[in-house]
């Protein structure tokens, strides 16, 4: 890294691209004593070299190298309280001693004498200054020194470790069983033996060594007892000490585990024996045999017996839960009104319809009366396709105004194609050229919702336009229809003329009778075209239902 040194007045040329260190030397300040201040530069940074308002001030123009100090920052001679600290002192001698090393400052210009006097000064200036307010601990640094109490002190890392080898005075020395004395170490402790008076015995005490009961003067017999293999003292002997014992136990099997060899032979036990005695071959055989008790040979291994059970682990509980789910065969079916046969399960039952004229039987399909009876409804049902209800409730006319869509609900009773959508005039018709006219079906809910437009015929204003005449019109394509789901019948006449009355029934003063669900009849004003959707909340409901069918041709 170069160096750049510099006087007040004075100018500094930079290398482009290289990182600087600035070195600016000042008298003042500390009498005779130089003060390098350095700071590492870069080219275009503008810098502000005035660290604690007491150096000189340059300036680094943005986008050239030139360094040029323009000012300077006199030292004043008095230091306000509190501006000299020991960080201040450390950070001037580092600096004198790197520019001693750096060869700014002259070989000897600053020796041992010139330091101590230069460092007095300050001290002396620094004293001074903060003498008027007391020169307290805080003021240079020590703030932590006397007013902590001995145990908040720091501890260095040495004096720590050398504590943590040291056991605490709490440490308590506890005499156990046969020993006196103990406690903490707040003090010396002594332990001693706890010895039995003499001929006592005790397991909690020591003898002494000079007992009585310890003497040598003991009677062979006595000798023979203590030694032997129950004895208190016993004799052992070695293997080795017995000629030929060790040869004659190599040959031997060890009780433990013993590897037998040739064909060892143990007693045969009597059937049935469940002890941990040895078991014989001829003992196995004949527990197999008892197992097996002459078992068709199908079924005398324990995997035929797997296999006939399905190999089921809990065949008890599979067969218990599948009787569980089979009726008893004392279980009773009747014959309720209407019908005959019946009994318990212990046979085949029939029940059969009873057929009859009376209140308790049936009639059936072909009965004569019910013929006669519908006769009347089956001259109105279509052979193909659906109306939006019976023809025969068909009353005069449905009024319809312009841009009003007027919509007919039904069920399907049948599945089939629907290609053709159809509705009639009453005893007007539409008058002049109407703008639109359109047929609508739609799939709805029961609250007169119309959740989707799947059928519709393309805008045909030659419709409606003689009086009692039935107008089909083909759909744009075709629908299959479900029986079972609710649909909705809708027609749309845009005019500014004459409006056609609609073949249908009306009826005033019961709508809101046809508000209710399943819905029966609706109308919606202010349509331009057939909407794709709908909800309740934009309909009037009414009786004034008009008549529409929905055919395959």
């Amino acid at each position: 890294m170069a160096t750049v040194t510099v006087s007040p007045g004075s100018t500094a040329t930079v290398d482009p691209g290289t990182a600087t260190r600035l070195r600016v030397v000042n008298q003042g300040a500390f009498d005779a004593v130089l003060h390098p201040i350095e700071m590492v530069i870069r080219p275009g940074q503008l810098l502000d070299l005035t660290p604690e308002g007491r150096a000189i001030t340059a300036t680094v123009v943005p986008g050239a190298v030139t360094l040029t100090v323009t000012a300077v920052v006199e030292v004043p001679d008095r230091i306000p309280a509190g501006t000299v600290t020991l960080s201040d002192l450390d950070a001037t001698l580092a600096a004198l001693v790197e520019s001693a090393a750096a060869g700014s400052v002259p070989d000897g210009s600053i020796t041992l004498p010139k330091l101590a006097s230069a460092l007095q000064a300050s001290l002396a200036k620094a004293d001074s200054a903060v003498q008027p307010a007391g020169l307290t601990a805080s003021a240079v640094g020590l703030g932590n020194v006397q007013n902590t109490s001995d145990l908040a002190k720091p501890v260095s890392t040495l004096t720590q470790a050398a504590l943590d080898l040291k056991a605490p005075t709490s440490r308590t020395l506890t005499a156990s069983t046969g020993l006196l004395g103990g406690g903490t170490l707040a003090a010396d402790r002594a332990f001693a033996v706890d010895f039995a008076s003499s001929g006592v015995q005790s397991s909690t005490q020591a003898v002494r060594a000079d007992d009585a009961r310890l003497t040598d003067s003991r009677t062979p017999a006595s000798h023979a007892t203590s030694h032997g293999s129950a004895g208190s003292d016993p004799v052992t002997v070695a293997q080795s000490q017995v000629t030929g014992l060790a040869s004659a136990l190599a040959l031997l099997a060890p009780l433990a585990s013993p590897a037998l060899t040739g064909t060892p032979t143990v007693p045969t036990a009597s059937p049935g024996t469940n002890t941990t005695q040895a078991a014989s071959t001829a003992f196995v055989a004949a527990a197999v045999a008892a197992l097996v008790n002459s078992s068709p040979s199908a079924l005398d291994t324990l995997a035929e017996l797997a296999t006939a059970l399905g190999n089921d682990a809990a065949f008890s509980t599979t067969v218990t839960n599948a009787l569980a789910a089979r009726a008893l065969s004392s279980r009773l079916v009747s014959a309720g009104t209407g019908l005959t046969g019946g009994g318990d399960l212990t046979a085949d039952r029939t029940l059969a319809v009873s057929y009859g004229t009376t209140s308790g039987t049936a009639a059936q399909g072909n009965d004569s009366r019910l013929v006669a009876a519908a006769s009347g409804l089956d001259s109105w049902r279509l052979a193909a396709g659906e109306g939006s209800y019976n023809r025969g409730l068909i009353r005069g006319g449905v009024s319809i105004s312009s841009q009003q869509l007027r919509l007919v609900y039904f069920t399907a009773t049948r599945s089939e194609t629907i290609a053709f959508l159809a509705a009639g005039t009453g005893t007007t018709a539409a008058g002049a050229t109407p703008t639109l006219i359109r047929y609508g079906l739609w799939t709805a809910s029961a609250d007169g919702s119309l959740t989707a437009l799947v059928a519709s015929t393309p805008s045909d204003t030659t419709l409606l336009a003689s009086t009692g005449t039935w107008y089909p019109k083909a759909t744009s394509a075709p629908y299959d229809k479900v029986a079972g789901q609710r649909y909705a019948l809708g027609i749309l006449v845009v005019s500014g003329a004459t409006m056609p009355l609609i073949g249908g029934f009306s009826q005033s003063g019961v709508g809101h009778t046809f508000g209710s669900s399943p819905v029966v009849a609706s109308s919606m004003t202010g349509q331009a075209d057939l909407p794709s959707t709908a909800s309740p909340g934009s309909m009037s409901f009414s009786i004034n239902a008009p008549y529409m069918e929905c055919t395959p041709s």
